[in-house]
């Protein structure tokens, strides 16, 4: 089946920055990288079109059909060059996702992109006051570049141990492609009706000094305490393990 990248203009970066966003745990690193495109305004250069979406379609309010699609957008901020990409859904099997992964690593090599940076959640049993931002990287010699920020690179393996879908196999086959890769993963507790805004932020934390901009997080604050409300009331409700045992157990993505 076909993955087709439908250009509007031709971009090449000179050590680009990759950041992705794909609907996962939380959806945290959806919401993080949907945040920045809101706020900073890049330009769309590209769509990604694949049947390996699935077969539904979005509606729009107007009652127009949208296809599921993955939109790259550039950004040039004090000599950094930074491409995001929205996925509107991940691949339905991991068959597609590699394909799709190798896909996309491709066209970012292609356009002079350097460093590919992946968003996700781990989720947790319970809610936090803070969330966690672990990192995993495609090869040792990337921490350096990323050491001194909050990145918990010492405990991933301890914590999480492995990454399903296209966040972990973006950064893991970035090397191949000779890119650097990094995968940050925030501490997340979701529900299927409450998005984790709050772990959402925690990457963006990160991410404003990685790029070296300034974020209004006002918004997100916002939706934060409407977050927190929710998380105090299901605090209250009585899980059907101790705490501690939850605790114990290995934090995991999924998506």
């Amino acid at each position: 089946m076909a993955i087709i990248i439908k250009e509007f203009k031709k971009i090449k970066t000179k050590n680009g920055i990759f950041i992705e966003g794909m609907p996962g745990v939380g959806n945290v690193g959806l919401i993080a990288a949907s945040y920045l495109v809101e706020q900073l305004k890049p330009e769309v250069f590209a769509e990604l079109h694949t049947g390996y979406f699935g077969h539904a379609v979005l509606i729009k309010p107007n009652a127009e059909i949208q296809l599921l699609k993955g939109t790259f957008y550039y950004y040039k901020n004090r000599g950094k060059e930074i491409v995001f990409y929205i996925g509107d859904q991940q691949a339905i099997s991991p068959e597609k996702t590699f394909d799709l992964v190798n896909k996309i690593l491709s066209y970012l090599k292609k356009i002079g992109v350097k460093t590919v940076i992946t968003l996700g959640g781990i989720q947790k049993g319970y809610p936090t006051k803070q969330r966690k931002v672990y990192g995993a990287v495609s090869e040792e010699k990337v921490k350096e570049k990323f050491k001194n920020l909050k990145i918990d690179f010492d405990n991933v393996s301890k914590d999480v141990g492995s990454i399903i879908g296209a966040v972990g196999m973006l950064t893991g086959y970035a090397k191949y492609y000779g890119l650097e890769g990094l995968c940050l993963l925030s501490e997340s507790f979701s529900t299927p009706f409450v998005p984790d805004h709050k772990g959402a932020k925690a990457l963006l934390e990160v991410l404003e000094k990685i790029l070296e901009i300034e974020i209004d997080y006002s918004r997100i604050n916002k939706k934060i305490k409407e977050q927190e409300s929710i998380e105090e009331k299901l605090s209250k409700v009585p899980i059907s393990q101790p705490k501690e045992e939850v605790e114990e157990k290995k934090l995991s993505y999924l998506g």
